[in-house]
């Protein structure tokens, strides 16, 4: 499967993601180079590599969620 793929298909504006199955949200923060975070309920923002699993398996099945979703989690 080509990530590469579904990280240029993403929004240019910033996007939350949630991971149903791994109860964990993602945060895209676009820019000449994306950067993206993660945390899991709960817990504390981290940086997350654009090439990790967790993000992978996470854009093949995401449900997007909002901002204030994001905050809460």
């Amino acid at each position: 499967m080509d990530y590469s793929f579904h990280i240029m298909s993403l929004p240019h504006g910033r996007t939350y993601l949630m991971n149903l199955t791994r109860d964990i949200v993602i945060r895209s923060s676009p820019g000449k180079i994306s950067k993206f975070y993660a945390k899991e309920r709960g817990g504390k923002e981290f940086e997350l590599h654009h090439l990790s699993d967790l993000l992978h398996d996470t854009l093949k099945a995401a449900r997007r969620i909002t901002r204030v979703e994001y905050a809460q989690f």
